[in-house]
């Protein structure tokens, strides 16, 4: 398994660094299927354009944009990485179990390739997105009732942590029954073969 769940991309050269470690290949042969889909519901997602020049800076330029739609496995299976972008982490969610990408993520994590997480790509990984209620209590859920997520990894991630949100994030997770880990916009979580550290 090779997952790394960032706050805001590649914020930090470690992480990029780190990213181009465990993908194994010169970044201009490195494929990247870059998931759009959290960003709809807002008018200027300005974070896809910056996630995606960070991307470039280091030479990966072979970069499919993706709205999550029904697809099939051999559609995607030669890209090295999915690379999900922040947005509303519920419309995100709803995306993906209507049209079965869950499936395809899960069958392309286990293939050995790599999962980017930016902030709601980051949140979807953990059992629950329960955590996507904590700062925006009035955000958009898009109708979804379930919160259950893909359930990557056992712990939750909250990100774009600040010391504001530290008695937020304090009295929610005195009632989840989940870890959680805080991710400042400069840190991410590395999985790698079970092994987990944090990047910073």
């Amino acid at each position: 398994m090779k997952l790394l769940l960032t706050s805001a991309g590649f914020e930090n050269q470690k992480i990029m660094k780190k990213f181009l470690e465990i993908i194994g290949k010169p970044a201009r042969e490195i494929t990247v299927l870059y998931i759009i889909t959290a960003a709809n519901l807002d008018k200027n997602p300005y974070w896809l354009r910056w996630s995606k020049k960070k991307l470039i800076a280091v030479g990966v330029t072979e970069i499919t944009e993706f709205d999550i739609k029904e697809v099939s496995w051999s559609e995607i299976k030669d890209y090295d990485v999915i690379y999900i972008c922040g947005g509303n982490t519920y419309y995100l969610l709803k995306r993906i179990y209507e049209t079965g990408f869950d499936k395809i993520i899960k069958r392309f994590i286990s293939a050995g390739k790599v999962y980017v997480g930016e902030s709601a790509g980051s949140y979807i990984a953990c059992p629950t997105i329960e955590m996507a209620t904590w700062k925006h209590k009035d955000r958009d859920r898009a109708g979804l009732e379930d919160l259950t997520a893909l359930n990557l990894v056992p712990f939750l991630v909250t990100a774009h942590y600040e010391p504001k949100y530290e008695k937020i994030i304090a009295d929610a997770t005195a009632n989840s029954r989940y870890e959680v880990k805080t991710l400042t916009d400069n840190q991410a979580i590395l999985i790698l073969d079970g092994q987990e550290r944090i990047i910073e």
